[in-house]
């Protein structure tokens, strides 16, 4: 076996194969029956629920599942039709997986596991309404005491059906259990009774040791399918097979990133300019605004909104500046595209649009209220003085600048009268020596 993976998995690490070869896996023949999983369930958007809440909120959806067409986890017994039974528990994300404290609620559920026994030409099971069941983090010891010990129970009675040994762990259940199979139990004497308690400690002091690293915010779903033997219990159990992470909504390190709302949809090239965005619930030493642009599924540019940790506010607001374009000589607006980047994981928020705009030098537009209302060139201004256009002269000729200006002080009679009516017109007022200006 070894010499095996020297030659065809040579490129794996050394540490990898021990695992492998230490697993001792029973691969599935090409005629036997073997569990899989048809569709995955959906990573996230899915909120854990507590107890308080009660228990159904909607079922966990598969990774394909859209608002008018709901799809749901699905696993299939390949090669096998027949009678059968299907459990599903929670398990952690570590590998190996041990058990979650959460549980999971719906139909078919008891004790935070899902059991199904059936018989089917074609086994292939949905679990429509599984949900979640958040545990506080006051009964995290206590919970997980429980489910190690039902683990515990389940070794020391394989001919136990799963529905049955996944009970509460107590003296008297493991009696019933064993007598449920043996008949009157004569074999549970004092000695073993000593025996279960001190695995019973031990145990507690596993389920201590796990409340500290167990993460509350992820779960797996571990599916375990039981087969009939000889004489018709179903005892005979496949390979289990586990979901992808699935991840708590409301979890700020592991939920679904999105941009609720934006103060401002633009900015200058230089950037440097404030914008409040809203957003579900955030890390503030775990997130970061990014500006990009992409050509064909590639960036091209990127930069990142300036931001401290105090900036974050509440988890679900973000005040930050913008990051200055890479081209600032645009002469038109440019379209990008701004989102969010946990870095934990390297999960994104969908992107939503973003427009630079092009330098402006005059900012507050002082030049062009300067120029309102006033002629737009000085051919207006001497015909609203009366004073007519004059010809064009050629090249070579010297003319005065001031040749139509001259105009108006020659000794030629002038038409008062019209001149002040123009320049009324033009909104020039003109004031009498004596005449008051107010």
């Amino acid at each position: 076996m070894e010499e095996f993976f020297d030659g065809a998995c040579g490129s794996l690490p050394e540490d990898l194969i021990h695992t492998i070869l230490n697993q001792n896996l029973d691969f599935p023949q090409a005629d036997e029956p073997y569990l899989e999983i048809l569709r995955q369930p959906k990573q996230r958007g899915y909120r854990f629920r507590y107890s308080s809440e009660g228990n159904t909120h909607g079922g966990i959806p598969a990774v394909c599942s859209e608002k008018g067409q709901k799809t749901f986890p699905t696993v299939q017994i390949a090669n096998y039709s027949g009678k059968a039974a299907i459990c599903v528990s929670l398990v952690t994300v570590d590998d190996p997986p041990r058990v979650h404290a959460h549980n999971l609620v719906g139909k078919d559920t008891s004790n935070g596991l899902f059991y199904i026994e059936d018989t089917k030409k074609s086994w292939t099971h949905s679990f429509q309404n599984l949900g979640i069941q958040h545990v506080t983090k006051k009964d995290l010891i206590t919970v997980l005491h429980n489910k190690l010990c039902q683990q515990y129970q389940l070794t020391l009675i394989p001919q136990t059906k799963p529905d049955e040994a996944f009970q509460s762990f107590d003296i008297a259940a493991l009696v019933d259990s064993f007598g449920a199979v043996d008949g009157p139990s004569t074999i549970f004497d004092e000695p073993m009774a000593k025996l279960v308690e001190n695995e019973k400690k031990q145990l507690y002091a596993e389920a201590e040791k796990l409340a500290k690293s167990i993460d509350l915010s992820a779960v797996r779903l571990c599916f375990q399918a039981f087969l009939p033997d000889e004489s018709e219990k179903l005892t005979r159990s496949l390979p289990p097979v586990y979901s992808v992470p699935i991840y708590d909504q409301k979890a700020a390190h592991a939920g679904q990133l999105r941009i609720c709302r934006i103060s401002s949809s633009s900015s200058s090239v230089n950037g440097d300019e404030e914008v409040f965005l809203l957003c579900d619930k955030v890390q503030k030493d775990d997130i970061a605004v990014q500006f990009f642009t992409e050509e064909e599924g590639k960036i091209t540019w990127e930069g990142f909104g300036k931001f401290s940790h105090s900036d974050v506010h509440k988890q679900c607001a973000i005040v930050f500046r913008t990051p200055p374009y890479i081209d600032k000589a645009i002469q038109r607006p440019v379209d990008v595209f701004v989102r969010l980047r946990r870095g934990k994981d390297n999960e994104f928020s969908p992107a939503i649009p973003f427009t630079y705009k092009p330098e402006t030098f005059d900012k507050y537009k002082i030049g062009e209220k300067r120029r309102k209302g006033l002629p737009e060139d000085l051919d207006q201004l001497l015909a609203s003085a009366g004073v007519a256009k004059q010809p064009k002269q050629s090249e070579s000729a010297t003319v005065s600048p001031y040749s139509q200006l001259d105009q108006l002080s020659s000794n030629s009679p002038r038409n008062f009268a019209s001149e002040s009516s123009a320049a009324a017109s033009a909104g020039i007022r003109f004031f009498n020596p004596g005449e008051s200006r107010r």
